[in-house]
């Protein structure tokens, strides 16, 4: 049961004491907090497209007040409205750049960069050798 609980909350335990309820168990850091760290951005994402959708809906209806009514007021709260609906467009784009931002240093970190000048530095013979290697090791 104890495995289980481990497999569904990602967890490693310390198998220090096989007594279950001495196992101390850590977190896998690094899987965890990106992880998280998209499951944030998704939640803040669809946030930000409720709160637009929402908005443009309140903004028609408060529209249609301020034509009806003609009160200044009513024109003043609809241009609150737009300044708020176009703040919110800004921190969606916002949202998006620091998300490919954390991606592309996530991805550097892993080594997945692009070499441009690679100098190899042995013997033909090292090389042939290195080549041969990588060939069979693609054909198994």
């Amino acid at each position: 049961m104890m495995k289980k609980l481990n497999d569904v909350f990602e967890l490693i335990p310390n198998n220090e004491d096989e007594n279950p309820s001495n196992i101390i168990t850590q977190f896998k850091h690094e899987k965890t907090i990106q992880n998280n760290a998209s499951m944030d951005y998704e939640s803040a994402r669809r946030n930000l497209y409720s709160l637009l959708d929402l908005g443009q809906q309140a903004l028609q209806t408060a529209v249609e007040v301020a034509k009806l009514s003609e009160s200044p007021r009513a024109f003043e709260v609809v241009s609150g409205m737009i300044r708020d609906l176009s703040d919110v467009n800004e921190q969606l784009l916002t949202l998006a750049q620091k998300s490919q931002k954390i991606e592309q240093e996530n991805n550097s970190e892993k080594g997945d960069t692009n070499i441009q000048n690679a100098l190899f530095v042995g013997s033909t013979k090292d090389l042939q050798k290195i080549l041969k290697d990588m060939k069979e090791n693609n054909t198994k």
